[in-house]
């Protein structure tokens, strides 16, 4: 038999049956063996390519996110809110002040699939840009910081709430902790333009997703 199911039941039915799922190679398609040699269950599960993994199902895969209003703005041009949209971060109606950054917490020797932005964007002429940063030091010796743009991504330009996702470029990075951080940056509108009233570009969230190199 076959059948559209999430991946948490297809699971929850080989553990009941203590037969193993295997991935078949095709995205979003998972294959299930039940009762004798001869007999087949397949179950075709529906999942984002970008969120593909599921905690304690692929134990190589997780995720690192923060909230709008975890990040440090530059000057006291940006608000965040406290209530019905908690999280979510905004500059100030009128400010040049574009930029706000957040370190990102990665494990060591990661290897960065995907990049995600949550906002709101409810102005015509203005964009919500992100960019996902790794910034390296020399292990020991003194030098200056190399920053390298790993993945950037921009709303969409329709108004209202929004994510995008980005697949970092192949070879995708692996994280090295000991000499670099990583941290992502919000751009609220384009270089040189004041940030439009009434909280129309907000930041909600950032999420990477990772997996783990042996």
């Amino acid at each position: 038999m076959s059948g559209i199911v999430s991946l948490t039941a297809a699971l929850a039915v080989a553990t009941l049956s203590a037969s193993p799922i295997q991935d078949n190679g095709a995205t979003g398609e998972w294959r299930m063996h039940v009762g004798s040699p001869d007999a087949q269950t397949t179950l075709d599960v529906e999942f984002d390519p970008a969120d593909a993994g599921i905690a304690g199902v692929l134990p190589t895969t997780g995720w690192v996110s923060a909230l709008g209003f975890e990040m440090r703005g530059r000057n006291s041009t940006l608000e965040y809110a406290t209530s019905t949209a908690a999280g979510s971060m905004w500059c100030l109606a009128g400010s040049t002040e574009n930029f706000a950054d957040i370190r990102l917490h990665v494990p060591h020797n990661a290897r960065i699939s995907f990049f995600r932005m949550w906002g709101f964007d409810g102005s015509a002429d203005h964009d919500l840009a992100s960019f996902l940063f790794e910034s390296c030091l020399p292990n020991l010796s003194a030098g200056a910081p190399v920053n390298t743009i790993l993945a950037q991504l921009a709303s969409s330009g329709s108004p209202g709430s929004f994510t995008e996702v980005v697949s970092l470029a192949t070879p995708q990075p692996v994280t090295d902790t000991q000499d670099c951080t990583y941290w992502a940056r919000v751009r609220f509108g384009t270089v040189g333009t004041t940030c439009p009233a009434g909280g129309n570009l907000i930041l909600r969230k950032f999420r990477i997703q990772y997996t783990l190199v042996p």
